[in-house]
């Protein structure tokens, strides 16, 4: 048994599913391989705006939520 055809037992026991080649330029395309060989541009990471949960805070733990939800370890809303 060939080491890919056991691979692709273990990942179908696991539920891993192998996902399609995203891009597929043919070798004798000159333009295509060109763009495949530029930088991509920059990306910005965007954050998400935390806050400490002020109840888990009082019990010395802490906990950050996205303003506006409740805290995940005690329920309390947590306001901007």
């Amino acid at each position: 048994m060939s080491s890919s055809h056991q691979r692709n037992e273990i990942m179908a026991r696991l539920g891993i599913e192998q996902l399609p080649v995203l891009i597929a330029a043919d070798p004798d395309d000159e333009n295509t391989w060109e763009q495949l060989q530029q930088p991509a541009p920059m990306t910005q990471m965007m954050t998400v705006p935390g806050r400490k949960c002020p109840n888990c805070l009082a019990k010395g733990q802490t906990v950050w939520v996205i303003p506006g939800k409740c805290c995940p370890e005690c329920g309390v809303p947590v306001n901007d």
